[in-house]
């Protein structure tokens, strides 16, 4: 399968890099929880850390005007998930950067990649049907526009449908509740591969959000399976900066580990001048897919599952 994935790049002029597993500054986002570890030197000294849950930091320092195009295949790390059928503490992410590159063109190449790798297991591949975020939650949830979301909004929502929420939740975890009880279940009934575009400015994590007030943020679904968290890239410094903050005072009101923001991607987005496209794909669970498997550990060798 590697191989396969890299001739996709190679035919495209990226460049395949490699990145660091263990880091000081991993990614931030409240709902991630990390493995924490510590590096002791010989005399002593105590490098504390975690182990990534995604190369996307040290992917994004490449990005240049010289290396506008990298990607790489890389196994990650994620704590406090849960051990199924689709999910492993650890496992292998593709992810790729274009610099130039607009987010429908990201889609486009997103969409020829799994192309690829579809006619390489000669896997039949149902036509694409994409939607957005806000004509779901129209069908399923009863709200007409998600331009100005709010908590009471959801909140109403989630009402008027006869579903829990505590008043402690926040916007995202509201938005989460509906999705799941609400959306999730018919995306997962449908055939074709499904993307799912243009989430509403909460949800947009490392998102730029466009003119029209939507984060350029894009999931894909095939046979029920997520398999992709893709982005329009935030490339202004100063925003991510602030995002930064938000994210680290709510890992704080979870009492969950803060961990330093990573100063040289600020500065590395300081650098960049154009528009740039990003994602996340989990490879097993492609191959999952592909394969007509159950299981992640089906295709996983050595998967977290089997080996406690």
């Amino acid at each position: 399968m590697n191989s396969v994935v890299r001739q996709f790049f190679v035919d495209r002029e990226y460049l395949e890099v490699e990145t660091p597993r263990f880091v000081r500054s991993p990614d931030i986002e409240p709902t991630l929880s990390h493995l924490e570890t510590s590096v002791t030197t010989l005399e002593g000294r105590k490098l504390d850390g975690a182990m990534i849950t995604s190369p996307e930091y040290a992917l994004k320092k490449l990005v240049s005007p010289e290396i506008s195009k990298v990607f790489e295949i890389a196994r990650v790390f994620r704590n406090g998930e849960p051990l199924d059928s689709l999910h492993s503490a650890e496992f292998t992410m593709l992810e790729w950067y274009r610099l130039g590159s607009s987010f429908k063109e990201g889609i486009e190449e997103t969409k020829k990649f799994i192309e690829y790798v579809a006619n390489s297991f000669e896997y039949e591949l149902k036509p694409w049907r994409i939607v957005t975020v806000e004509e779901l939650f129209r069908e399923h949830c009863g709200i007409e526009s998600l331009g100005e979301p709010s908590v009471e909004l959801y909140q109403g929502a989630l009402k008027a449908h006869d579903l829990d929420f505590d008043p402690s939740d926040t916007i995202s975890d509201l938005f989460q509740r509906l999705f799941l009880n609400l959306v999730q279940k018919h995306i997962d009934s449908l055939p074709n591969p499904v993307i799912v575009a243009y989430y509403p400015r909460h949800e947009a994590t490392l998102a730029k959000i466009n003119d029209d007030g939507f984060a350029e943020r894009f999931e894909i679904y095939i046979s029920g399976v997520e398999l992709c968290n893709a982005y329009g890239e935030l490339t202004d410094a100063v925003e991510q900066r602030s995002r930064f903050e938000v994210e680290l005072e709510e890992r704080r009101k979870l009492g969950k580990r803060e961990f330093p923001i990573d100063d040289e991607l600020i500065a590395a987005l300081e650098k960049i001048d154009q528009p740039m496209f990003g994602i996340a794909l989990g490879l097993d669970r492609l191959i999952m897919v592909m394969t007509g498997a159950k299981s992640l550990d089906d295709v996983i060798l050595f998967s977290t599952n089997n080996l406690f």
